[in-house]
């Protein structure tokens, strides 16, 4: 949502006009909310053009433990202390969006098809 976009932003120099460009750039369904795919497509981008090399870029440097999925808990642990239930929620929110094959996880497969089928 916004207000956790604000809040994630909160510790940084940026005006409020600032962080609702951002959003609202980022934000492309106009949902009020930035799902999975774009954020990550936002974070990609943010770089250049997206190709598979960068893709799976990455997924490798999400799936911290090697083990050739992204999990909740995964997740969770890069988002770092801050995280309470309602980061626990949306982190679960995330994976489902993703998770094709029902597994709990976004697999290497998963996770490029969320650009593929942009």
């Amino acid at each position: 949502s916004y207000w956790e976009w604000q809040h994630a932003l909160r510790h940084y120099d940026y005006s409020n006009g600032d962080v609702e460009a951002m959003f609202a750039s980022i934000d492309i369904y106009r949902k009020g909310a930035i799902n999975y795919t774009e954020f990550v497509a936002a974070t990609l981008e943010a770089g250049g053009p997206i190709d598979d090399d960068r893709i799976l870029a990455a997924f490798k440097r999400l799936d911290t433990k090697d083990l050739g999925y992204i999990s909740k808990e995964t997740l969770l642990s890069i988002l770092g202390d801050d995280c309470d239930e309602h980061y626990d929620a949306i982190v679960s929110k995330l994976i489902e969006e993703v998770d094709r094959s029902g597994d709990g996880k976004v697999s290497v497969e998963e996770f490029l098809a969320l650009f593929r089928d942009r």
